[in-house]
């Protein structure tokens, strides 16, 4: 497999440095339009501002060697409220989330790997207003490998 230049880690071993349990640390959206009107925003978070912002703990996410997923949205308590799941496709820089449940979706990150850390942008549709103008970004901290 041809070396992916914008990310220290390559082939084989950024699909495998992928696989275990990731914790989303901070969270950047600009969304376009919201809900289609004439209004935009950013909406930020970090590390310490998910209960405050969202009434969560940060997401966590198990990549598994059969390339399969489950991502977990936890209350301050610990209780988990929503999980999603699907497959995951890596390839080069590119990451491609093939969600399952609770509703089918494809969405494709660049990830920039290095050090137990990622890096995932994309443009999706955040406000889900069935336009894919939303400017994503998030960093990702490996907790369990």
């Amino acid at each position: 497999m041809p070396a992916n230049e914008e990310s220290p880690v390559t082939g084989n071993d950024i699909k495998s440095s992928l696989v275990g349990m990731w914790q989303m640390n901070s969270l950047v959206v600009g969304i376009d339009t919201i809900q289609n009107s004439e209004t935009s925003c950013v909406l930020q978070i970090g590390k310490e501002d998910w209960n405050e912002k969202l009434k969560l703990q940060p997401i966590q996410t198990l990549f598994s060697p059969n390339k399969t997923y489950i991502s977990a949205y936890c209350t301050d308590e610990g209780k988990i409220i929503r999980f999603t799941t699907g497959r995951w496709e890596m390839e080069k820089n590119q990451l491609k989330i093939h969600q399952l449940f609770p509703i089918e979706k494809q969405m494709n990150y660049r990830i920039d790997l290095s050090d137990g850390s990622a890096q995932l942008r994309s443009h999706l549709d955040f406000d889900g207003d069935g336009k894919t103008d939303d400017m994503f970004y998030c960093e990702m901290k490996k907790v369990v490998g």
